[in-house]
């Protein structure tokens, strides 16, 4: 293809991403004649530079990007667990995902505040102390507080930027990425809040040390791969449940030496881990030891108890997080998506969209002013 082919390929994704017609691109480009666009996508006519930047500004991505020859190779998806069936078709929508989420950034104008910094460990040398160090720094960079399950998510998604998206009844638990868009994260939303919490560190990990441990080595690699789940885990436990914290929260709940089920329980859904996680991190903390872990897990009266206190926390994220809904709802108020467009992304169908439309339009009468 020639340099005008090639341009006109990449306006045709870009406005397609879009949602939006030739004619309305060349509203927004403010050309005189409907089938200018139409000639510029199929090659014939030769863009100025004037008209390649403006195309840049109205389809919100860089004049290198339009004039790029190659296409670029699709990010590789790391799974706690890799399906057995169906997982391409999974991969294909969760990148997509991932990139609509990243239009609609762009759109609304989002900057993250922050970036997620590898963790500077060549791989082979990362271990279970430099894991569990990584864990307090990052808690602390990322101001995570003293329960830092409550808070995670949030932080990724709105201070780093990181894509979340949900899936009912996922294989694997768990899966991240890392592309053009940024860092993902894909979550199984039929997991109990608090596993989940353990799985959205454990895939912190895997973002954190992409660059060190490239995902393509882990898939070739068995035995890495192993050793890398294992160090994530590591990494999960000591996040989530910081030494000093947990610490001070177990002695106030000791008694001559002993600490009843109930208080154990407590103490994880007041860190919104599972007891067996609280149970496994108070092993490395040297507090209990790994046979009566396996001792108090076994009885039936604390898998009953702990299990009376589930009903009341549980629950079940839609696909799409809260935040990517507001800014796709944003856009398409500010009229930079069309209704169809707008439709695409929440995955729902034109006649659905309209309750959803409905249910986030905040009435004039509950609209306040804030005042510094």
């Amino acid at each position: 293809m020639n340099l005008n082919q090639i341009l006109g390929l990449r306006v045709r994704e870009a406005r397609k991403r879009l949602g939006i017609s030739q004619q309305e691109l060349g509203v927004l480009l403010q050309v005189e004649h409907a089938q200018t666009i139409s000639q510029i996508e199929s090659g014939e006519r030769q863009v100025k530079a004037w008209e390649l930047a403006r195309l840049a500004t109205v389809l919100h991505t860089s004049t290198s990007e339009l004039l790029r020859e190659e296409s670029l190779a699709e990010p590789v998806v790391l799974w706690r667990e890799q399906p057995e069936n169906n997982y391409q078709k999974i991969e294909t929508q969760f990148l997509q995902d991932s990139r609509n989420y990243s239009l609609v950034e762009k759109l609304a104008g989002f900057r993250p505040k922050s970036t997620l910094r590898s963790a500077g460990i060549p791989g082979e040398k990362i271990d279970y102390r430099e894991a569990a160090e990584l864990a307090t720094e990052v808690g602390k960079n990322m101001n995570l507080g003293r329960v830092p399950a409550t808070s995670l998510t949030k932080v990724l998604e709105e201070d780093f930027g990181v894509k979340i998206f949900y899936r009912e009844n996922l294989a694997g638990s768990a899966a991240s990425t890392v592309g053009d868009f940024g860092q993902a994260i894909l979550m199984n939303s039929s997991e109990a809040p608090w596993r989940r919490n353990y799985n959205f560190a454990h895939e912190l990990f895997h973002l954190l040390t992409w660059e060190d441990m490239p995902p393509q080595r882990l898939r070739k690699d068995d035995a890495l791969r192993k050793k890398f789940e294992s160090l994530a885990d590591c990494f999960a436990s000591c996040l989530l449940l910081p030494a000093e914290c947990v610490l001070d929260a177990f002695s106030a709940k000791l008694e001559q030496k002993k600490i009843s089920y109930a208080d154990l329980i407590e103490i994880a859904r007041e860190f919104d881990v599972s007891t067996e996680a609280l149970l496994w991190r108070l092993v490395s903390l040297r507090q209990i030891n790994a046979d009566e872990v396996r001792r108090v897990r076994d009885d039936s009266a604390f898998r009953d108890l702990d299990r009376s206190t589930m009903a009341g926390r549980w629950t079940t994220p839609e696909n799409h997080s809260d935040r990517y809904v507001r800014l796709c709802f944003l856009c398409f108020q500010k009229e930079q998506l069309s209704r169809a467009k707008l439709a695409e992304l929440l995955g729902v169908s034109l006649a659905e969209l309209r309750g959803k439309v409905k249910s986030l339009e905040q009435p004039a009468s509950e609209a306040a002013l804030s005042i510094a």
